[in-house]
């Protein structure tokens, strides 16, 4: 299932690293519609890398941005526990995974990380309004 503009959260580098999680959720979703169990447990190992590359990320830019985030960041902790509890099944359960992920990252979209997104494009367009008053202000 391609990224619906409705998970769009006006943010381009948290936008493109959603729609990078469609495509490996649907990548999944390919290899359980063919039993593929090795192709599976490869891109679910990536899955995870990415999910930690992704939380890392907004995680930087709540730094960077003074977001007052802690409830982001628990949710980023316990959805790896949730992931690598699933994932130490023998063998992977593939598609309660996908399922799972797909409904957390549609939750997450719409909720935590609209939020973080909206924060962010204010602050940016405050410090560019800072910059611009500087910038044509007289010097004295």
């Amino acid at each position: 299932m391609p990224m619906d503009a409705k998970f769009v959260v006006g943010l381009a580098e948290m936008d493109s690293q959603h729609r990078c999680f469609f495509v490996l959720l649907d990548d999944v979703e390919a290899a359980c519609a063919k039993h593929h169990d090795e192709g599976i447990s490869i891109l679910v190992g990536e899955l995870v890398r990415y999910a930690v590359f992704h939380f890392a990320s907004e995680e930087a830019l709540m730094a960077a941005y003074n977001y007052p985030g802690e409830a982001h960041k628990a949710e980023h902790a316990k959805l790896l526990a949730q992931v690598q509890a699933l994932c130490a099944r023998k063998p992977p359960q593939a598609s309660s995974l996908r399922l799972f992920l797909y409904n957390w990252i549609v939750n997450h979209i719409e909720l935590v990380d609209r939020e973080l997104a909206t924060f962010v494009v204010k602050e940016r367009a405050r410090i560019r309004s800072k910059v611009e008053a500087l910038l044509v202000a007289p010097r004295g």
